[in-house]
C-alpha cells in the first residue's frame, strides 16, 4: 500500500462493525465451497490454514480483513502453487459469507 492508504482502508473499514448486515447462511455456504474455501479451511485439510468453522470469534468484515491481511501473501502464494487464482468475492457474497461462518461458531463455556 502507498503511503495513508492503510488510514483509508482502516476509516473504510471500522465503521463496518457498527453497519454490518446479515447475509444467508445457504448462499455462505454456496460462495465457501464454490470459491474453493473448503478446500484449505475445512478440517486444516491444508498445512497452516486455519479450520474457519472451528472458531469462538464472530467474523465480521474487520476481523476478515485483518486476517487476509496478515496471512494473503501466503494463502497466495499457496494459491499459486496449486495452479489457482485468488478468488474474487463480491460484497454481498462475503456478507453471505461471514454469516455462514459465523453459523458455525462453537460456544466457549468458561470454566
Amino acid at each position: 500500500l502507498a503511503p495513508g492508504e492503510m488510514q483509508d482502508v482502516i476509516g473504510y473499514l471500522f465503521p463496518e462493525q457498527y453497519f454490518y448486515e446479515q447475509g444467508d447462511v445457504a448462499r455462505g455456504r454456496r460462495v465457501y465451497e464454490s470459491k474453493g474455501c473448503a478446500a484449505c479451511h475445512e478440517g486444516r485439510r491444508a498445512p497452516g490454514a486455519p479450520d474457519l468453522a472451528g472458531t469462538v470469534q464472530r467474523y465480521t468484515p474487520v476481523t476478515m480483513s485483518a486476517a487476509v491481511w496478515r496471512h494473503g501473501p501466503a494463502m497466495a502464494e499457496r494459491l499459486t502453487q496449486e495452479g489457482r487464482t485468488w478468488p474474487q468475492l463480491q460484497r454481498s457474497e462475503m456478507t453471505d459469507l461471514l454469516t455462514y461462518l459465523n453459523s458455525l461458531l462453537r460456544t466457549q463455556i468458561a470454566r
